[in-house]
């Protein structure tokens, strides 16, 4: 569980595959048929995109700016946060994360 939550909630069945590929230095023998239940109440969904058809809208830098707001997070950060927010400029693609 622990190798769970520091690398971001990652599906078990891919730090398992990780580990047995030798992708990983210290990370105990995961059984394949772990199934633990994670209580992390969001994830983040993945649309895939077109990067030839996608277009950037912004013509200087942060003159567009994108924003995501996640949480509250059953399981707080190190630093004892539930939520955090993403601020992403359009035209430089630089991305801001405060919690």
């Amino acid at each position: 569980m622990l190798w769970h939550r520091r690398m971001a909630h990652l599906h078990y069945q891919t730090l398992y595959t990780m580990n047995i590929k030798g992708l990983t230095i210290g990370l105990l023998k995961i059984m394949k048929a772990t199934r633990i239940l994670c209580r992390l109440h969001g994830k983040e969904a993945i649309l895939k995109v077109d990067p030839t058809k996608v277009q950037s809208r912004a013509r200087s830098v942060l003159q567009l700016i994108h924003t995501n707001f996640y949480g509250p997070f059953f399981i707080p950060s190190l630093f004892r946060s539930k939520y955090f927010i993403i601020f992403m400029d359009d035209f430089s693609r630089n991305m801001w994360v405060i919690f």
